[in-house]
């Protein structure tokens, strides 16, 4: 029996000749996903600031959070960045036909899945710990109503 191999298991040849070909329904995939890559970005530049403006309140009221508000504001401006980096690289580079700008575009939607990444490991290690924490701190700590305190 012959052992089943994937596509990923198979190490990929470099390719002799340019085979890769952009089509016009492949561009305008590009091209409107370009476009929700602006809207995204836009809408993160947006709340970076409301967050920022939240963040000096809450600075004065409580520090602690207003320094994670500010670490908020940058992680939104650092996805913001990149969408936007993403979005006009690729914009231009369907236009001018340019493989360096299409090239540099992915680049920046793979930093965009980076610091994605990034924050789904750091929130499912935060939520894992919180529910550690309260399951342990159940198990330790005695009941607030014994059978004996009620008449």
């Amino acid at each position: 029996m012959q052992p089943h191999y994937s596509l990923l298991d198979e190490p990929l040849e470099p390719a002799t000749e340019k085979t890769l070909e952009l089509t016009e329904d492949v561009a305008t995939h590009w091209v409107s996903t370009a476009g929700w890559a602006y809207f995204f970005a836009l809408l993160l530049f947006v709340g970076g600031g409301l967050t920022l403006f939240l963040g000096v309140f809450w600075l004065i009221a409580e520090p602690m959070a207003g320094i994670l508000m500010m670490g908020s504001t940058i992680v939104q401006c650092l996805l913001g960045g990149y969408l936007w980096r993403f979005q006009s690289k690729m914009k231009k580079a369907l236009y001018d036909e340019s493989d360096v700008l299409l090239e540099d575009s992915f680049r920046a939607l793979r930093n965009v899945y980076i610091i994605a990444g990034v924050i789904c490991i750091s929130f499912t290690l935060v939520v894992f710990a919180t529910v550690t924490h309260l399951v342990v701190d159940a198990l330790l700590t005695p009941a607030a109503i014994s059978p004996e305190t009620i008449d």
